[in-house]
């Protein structure tokens, strides 16, 4: 129990040695992760699409929130949405992640692509969804579409 509280305790301490910046865009991140669960329950993959499209347009002023240094941006707005993903309000899936992230950057500028792969294990279909810029990937691990060989690269 003393460990659990010390974990809670440096998560904390942690949170509060972050910038306002970052403390207020970790908030603001956590909430867009709730809508982009409750719209992944009502909304097709295209439709989705769409709104984040509407919502998230394409800035033409990049490095409004981190300079112009674009793997900067993305690397910070990366660590603060699995930051949020993971010690928020829920536990975000790797759709609503990579939904968020993508309009996020889109607003700084940034235009990754939403990549979704797909593998049957043990008779089961297993999806997965990530990102990638400048043909990197950004939110998960580089081998990600050696487990899950690619499927939609639209977005």
């Amino acid at each position: 129990m003393q460990d659990f509280l010390l974990l809670k305790t440096n998560k904390w301490h942690q949170f509060w040695q972050l910038r306002l910046k970052d403390k207020l865009f970790l908030a603001y991140i956590a909430l867009l992760l709730v809508f982009a669960a409750v719209c992944r329950r009502i909304f097709s993959l295209r439709q989705l699409q769409k709104i984040m499209s509407f919502l998230f347009p394409l800035a033409h002023h990049p490095g409004y929130l981190y300079g112009n240094n674009s793997l900067n941006a993305v690397e910070r707005t990366t660590r603060l949405l699995q930051i949020a993903a993971t010690h928020g309000l829920f536990k975000a899936n790797c759709l609503e992640q990579s939904l968020i992230l993508w309009g996020l950057l889109r607003k700084q500028g940034i235009h990754p692509k939403i990549v979704i792969g797909a593998c049957l294990v043990d008779g089961q279909l297993q999806s997965h969804a990530w990102l990638e810029y400048e043909d990197q990937v950004i939110n998960e691990q580089e081998d990600v579409a050696s487990h899950y060989p690619m499927i939609i690269n639209s977005f």
